[in-house]
């Protein structure tokens, strides 16, 4: 049987799936490791639901382990991507390449806290 919390869990996690999904892919790049970013971050969620203190900020909450759940895999595998790899990607017509190398380049100056908001 369900408690009120986890049916409110739920309803949460059915309302927003789509974003979640969405902020998943925007880590880990792939339908596939988006899906078990999501995945794994529900069970952790629902290992740690007896102790959320307020229920109220349960979307912001459950955002947090998601996220922390996709550092953690890219973390673990150091995703590398290579510049020319996404350039071979991208029609010639759409954008000027050596304007898009540039802006890539200043952004790997970032600092990873800054970088991470912008992939």
């Amino acid at each position: 049987m369900k408690t009120e919390l986890e049916e409110q869990f739920l309803r949460m996690l059915e309302e927003n799936k789509n974003d979640f999904y969405k902020l998943s892919y925007s880590y880990v790049k792939t339908e596939a490791n988006s899906l078990d970013m999501v995945s794994e971050a529900i069970y952790s969620a629902l290992k740690s639901l007896p102790g959320l203190k307020e229920p109220k900020y349960m979307k912001t909450w459950f955002y947090r382990i998601l996220i922390n759940t996709c550092k953690q895999f890219l973390k673990k595998n150091k995703r590398i991507v290579y510049t020319s790899d996404l350039l071979e990607h991208i029609p010639a017509d759409m954008v000027d390449r050596d304007e898009l190398l540039n802006l890539y380049n200043e952004v790997q100056r970032l600092s990873p806290k800054y970088r991470e908001v912008i992939f």
